[in-house]
């Protein structure tokens, strides 16, 4: 159930986003940042800022892509997890 619920919520918040999310606007990555983060705070407790920034310094289409898609979001922020992990090892 909450995962319905993120979801829903998620959705609400990003899709009327996808508008700005456009090359030509210089402010995307802001906007899909602000948008996102509370989101990847759910998911990702610790580092939560690197992983909101390493979300949107992907390309376009992926950022979109995420943006439509709850479940590939959260995909996204587990293997954004992964990267974060490994570099902390390293």
């Amino acid at each position: 159930m909450p995962n319905e619920i993120h979801q829903s919520m998620f959705l609400d918040v990003t899709l009327p986003k996808l508008v700005d999310v456009d090359e030509k606007n210089p402010d995307y990555r802001m906007i899909v940042g602000r948008s996102i983060f509370t989101f990847v705070k759910l998911l990702v407790q610790f580092n939560s800022p690197r992983a909101t920034g390493l979300l949107i310094d992907l390309p376009i289409p992926e950022i979109r892509e995420y943006m439509q898609n709850y479940d590939i979001f959260v995909e996204r922020v587990r293997e954004t997890k992964e990267i974060l992990n490994q570099s902390i090892i390293i």
